[in-house]
């Protein structure tokens, strides 16, 4: 049965004291209820630790839930963050913009809120500006107003306004012109602009009821006329969407009792660009695909000046191996079971069974195993299928591949797995094992940053070194002794060229595997700088992937 678990503060009568995120989700779901009674169980669960957060009031007098002890069964519910949606014993999804994307699923009617190809608010806030400004960012501006009275505007909403100054941004941006010229009468194909009505262009999305409640309590705060000179553009905004009768209704249920006296109120200094940009941080956005060699010379002299890969030679993988034959494995446990074209099938077995010889070397009998950023589940699968008194956890964003998955799990009637549907900053369950088999970019990253903080033990083989980026979560380089040495952009160019491993001829494909083993001596340098025993070790046969290296961490 589906289920959406929230928490809040405490009940008093028909009102919930709650964190912001909360207040939000309740706002879409007296949205998506509106019509729709009793097609979406609510728990609340209560969460002490938000005495210690600044809070809302909901009125939830029109709003059927139940309450929830602590003593919790449900896997998700156990190693996630709230809010989460459950559809069964066996499948969660977690995460602020993932649960209200499932809410929105769960109703046909309102399958147009998720956008071009349901595409909006589906990257998760690692990799996306936007998704971060809505799932993190505005929050955090929210909570920073509740918390102290300020006379400067937080930053992220003058962001939000220079975002509606900017020419909309998306992907069907040609066709959507096409059809307004023609609404408009106008013959010329391009001859229509259109216009930031929503804050992600002609048309209402999820953004925009995520987005509303976050701002509706910040004009209860500072008055919505002391804004207008400011943020015009925000207002015009604001009024459209409360002229909207469901809306303005169900925007009654958030109750807001503080207000500012602070006046008058200014602005901080904040770039005027869309939020649809390239990350403002990356190295070499307009030329990201090239670097120059003189820039590689320049960063790989000052790491060999540093003898970061002195003693850090490949361990022999006969010690890191525990055998396993794919003879004793049944078709649905194999990768041949997850619809694999046969020109990927025997180079994606080699890579999975150096992930999981090195696992089956270091497992405990009943270890709690997570396959991060699992895919199709090919790893996790196998693991459960071998290890039956282990319990695993195959965790990713990507619904298409998990539903695979869930089949092939379905099919092997496997009782030891359950899929959560997230991004790893929501996962928060202790587990003695982590895998990972290419995790892309900062992702591998996260899965070790997370094992670390777990005391966990990990096989991470990572991914597409170009794509290493800071982000909220993560700085560069990881280990102190590259981080006293190395600068943030010399540590791009090596990613960059860590990425040039793709053929034998390939002239720089020498320099790519250096660099690749720098950024990965590094990562066990953080693994080691955090009590760590670490092997770095090459796949067999290394032709199985031009991203041939993994790590294995074991905590002492």
């Amino acid at each position: 049965m589906t289920t959406i678990y929230v928490k809040i503060l405490k009940i008093d009568g028909t009102c919930v004291t709650c964190c912001i995120e909360t207040a939000v989700l309740l706002f879409i779901y007296k949205y998506l209820q509106y019509e729709n009674d009793g097609i979406l169980p609510l728990y609340f669960i209560i969460d002490p630790e938000l005495e210690e957060q600044e809070t809302v009031v909901v009125d939830v007098s029109d709003i059927n839930f139940q309450c929830k002890t602590d003593d919790f069964t449900d896997v998700s519910l156990k190693n996630c963050h709230l809010p989460i949606y459950s559809l069964n014993e066996h499948y969660s999804i977690c995460g602020f913009c993932a649960v209200i994307r499932e809410m929105i699923k769960t109703f046909e009617v309102y399958q147009w809120l998720l956008g071009f190809r349901g595409a909006c608010l589906s990257v998760c806030a690692e990799f996306s500006i936007w998704t971060k400004f809505c799932e993190v960012d505005l929050i955090e501006a929210v909570r920073s107003i509740l918390v102290r009275s300020s006379a400067t505007i937080p930053k992220d909403l003058i962001r939000l306004e220079y975002h509606l100054l900017q020419p909309v941004r998306t992907h069907n941006i040609r066709k959507m012109a096409s059809l307004y010229a023609k609404k408009n009468g106008n013959v010329e194909k391009d001859g229509a602009t259109i216009e930031h009505c929503f804050v992600e262009g002609a048309e209402l999305l999820i953004s925009d009821l995520i987005v509303f409640p976050l701002i509706h309590i910040s004009f209860a705060l500072y008055g919505i006329e002391n804004l207008r000179s400011l943020i015009p553009l925000t207002c015009k905004w604001y009024e459209l969407m409360c002229s909207q009768e469901k809306i303005s209704l169900c925007a009654k249920i958030l109750s807001i009792q503080k207000s500012f006296a602070v006046l008058p109120l200014s602005i901080p200094t904040v770039k005027k660009e869309s939020m649809y940009k390239c990350d403002p941080k990356r190295y070499n956005p307009d030329r990201r695909y090239f670097t120059k060699q003189e820039k590689i010379d320049k960063v790989l002299k000052i790491v060999d000046s540093m003898d970061v890969l002195k003693n850090r030679d490949y361990h022999d993988n006969s010690i890191l191996y525990e055998n396993f034959t794919w003879n004793d494995v049944p078709h649905d446990a194999n990768p041949k079971g997850g619809d694999l074209p046969d020109t990927r099938l025997s180079r994606k077995q080699h890579q999975i069974e150096n992930i999981v010889k090195a696992a089956l070397k270091i497992v405990g009998k009943n270890d709690i195993v997570v396959d991060f950023c699992c895919g199709g589940g090919h790893i996790g699968i196998l693991l459960a299928y071998l290890l039956p008194s282990c319990s695993v956890i195959l965790l990713d964003y990507k619904e298409f591949s998990l539903k695979k998955a869930y089949d092939r799990i379905k099919r092997l009637e496997l009782k030891n797995v359950h899929i959560i549907q997230s991004n790893i900053d929501y996962f928060k369950g202790d587990f003695q094992l982590g895998v990972s088999l290419h995790a892309c970019g900062v992702a591998a990253d996260l899965v070790i940053n997370k094992c670390i903080e777990s005391r966990s033990k990990f096989v991470v083989a990572p991914c597409c070194y170009g794509k290493v980026q800071e982000n909220h979560v993560l700085h560069y380089p990881k280990s102190k002794l590259m981080y006293d040495s190395v600068s943030l952009q010399d540590y791009l160019v090596l990613g960059h060229s860590a990425d040039q491993t793709h053929k034998d001829e390939y002239s720089k494909s020498d320099q790519g595997e250096k660099c690749m083993k720098i950024i990965d001596a590094d990562r066990c340098f953080h693994a080691e700088e955090n009590n760590y025993r670490v092997y770095l070790a090459k796949m067999i046969p290394v032709t199985c992937s031009p991203k041939n290296n993994f790590i294995v961490g074991i905590p002492e």
